[in-house]
């Protein structure tokens, strides 16, 4: 027997007392870590932002903002975590920032803070840090998306990066009295790219190694008997903890 990320395994190749034909043991050992690689990659970040001209605040009569814009969403993507672009790194406050349909129905929140995960960004002047939250299904149609802002700035008429599922559309701003993003409903075209402000991240769709390893997982476990089925998960996790440093 051996351990692997902690847990007693066989040895896969000689256990005499759980005997499996070698091709068999790899068949599940290359579906487990095909599963395992399938879902291991990062989400990646839906929309940043390089080069803007100028940066804004709040200067409205309750100090309080929404910022934001909306954007088109081409194929259908899951929304994992929702970001706010911190100068410099670091935030003088705490976040809140919202994702709406375009009628202003809310579709998920959260607050970012300066101990959220940082993600890098195309621009220099800082880096994003995202919260996470309970995925979401979005599918092609038009959304929108602000962050409550009182002290720090946000970056506007920038260079807009998107990935191909989604399209950026306009700025919108509202000022409001309440300690949560409220629907920015002003959209204004003066800003010729987005408040930034807020972004959100897509999961991974399944790859084709998932994709792989489950079809080999579907075989192996169909020419599989019971009585060997313990011993061949076991070594197939314990390949894919290795090929993947679990």
């Amino acid at each position: 027997m051996k351990l692997v990320s902690g847990i007693e395994t066989p040895d896969c190749w000689t256990d005499s007392r759980r005997p499996l034909p070698a091709l068999r043991r790899l068949l599940i050992g290359a579906a487990v870590l095909g599963v395992l690689a399938g879902t291991a990659r990062p989400d990646t970040l839906a929309v940043d932002f390089k080069n803007p001209g100028s940066s804004a605040s709040c200067l409205g009569e309750f100090g309080r903002c929404t910022f934001g814009y909306d954007f088109t969403v081409n194929s259908s993507i899951a929304l994992s975590a929702l970001g706010v672009f911190a100068p410099s790194g670091h935030f003088a406050e705490n976040h809140p920032v919202a994702i709406w349909t375009a009628a202003g129905s809310l579709l998920a929140s959260t607050t970012v803070t300066n101990a959220s995960t940082p993600v890098r960004s195309a621009d220099s002047a800082g880096d994003w840090l995202f919260s996470p939250i309970n995925p979401i299904l979005l599918m092609p149609g038009t959304y929108v998306i602000g962050e409550l802002s009182l002290a720090d700035t946000v970056e506007e008429s920038a260079t807009v990066l998107t990935q191909p599922q989604v399209s950026f559309g306009n700025a919108r701003f509202e000022e409001q009295q309440t300690g949560k993003p409220t629907f920015p409903d002003l959209v204004t075209p003066a800003v010729n790219a987005g408040f930034f402000g807020p972004s959100f991240e897509i999961a991974p769709e399944p790859g084709s190694l998932f994709l792989l390893g489950l079809g080999l997982l579907a075989l192996g476990w169909r020419r599989l008997k019971p009585k060997h089925l313990r011993t061949a998960l076991l070594c197939g996790f314990a390949l894919g903890a290795a090929f993947l440093g679990r």
